[in-house]
């Protein structure tokens, strides 16, 4: 994630830009949102070891992750935590389907063109998916969260 240390040291999703010595603080919201991956119930996955056994051609929306789109980037980091890097998705036949925000991200799936959310912020519109679609959030693993952190 983005810190003043990783943006100092050139790291994370700032490595891009180069090293930011003069930076003296980053902003930080009051939130606790969590990112939640989400899988349509017909692939019958309940954890992410059923995922990454299943190997299903999912179709996962998210945000973009272009460099500078923190969701983005913190989505797909959740993921390699996990073991499954784009490149993984690939193999298995899947892919990403990305928009810039999370309602974007969201009509994705109502309009059927994925069926997999992998967001923040769950909100109304995210939690109709959960209710009406039955969609199983997977819990993340210790071991992925250890990785994340690290």
């Amino acid at each position: 994630m983005m810190s003043t240390a990783t943006a100092i040291t050139d790291q994370g999703i700032s490595a891009p830009h180069g090293p930011m010595p003069s930076l003296g603080a980053l902003g930080v919201l009051p939130q606790h949102d969590g990112m939640i991956l989400a899988i349509d119930p017909k692939y019958g996955i309940e954890s992410f070891e059923d995922l990454r056994l299943k190997r299903p051609a999912l179709r996962i929306a998210t945000s973009t992750n272009y460099g500078t789109n923190f969701i983005g980037f913190t989505a797909y980091a959740s993921m390699e935590s996990h073991g499954i890097t784009a490149d993984v998705l690939e193999s298995w036949r899947g892919k990403y389907v990305t928009a810039h925000c999370i309602e974007q991200a969201i009509a994705l799936v109502q309009a059927g063109k994925a069926d997999a959310l992998l967001q923040e912020a769950i909100m109304t519109l995210w939690a109709e998916i959960m209710v009406k679609s039955k969609y199983n959030a997977l819990p993340a693993e210790p071991s992925a969260l250890a990785r994340f952190a690290a």
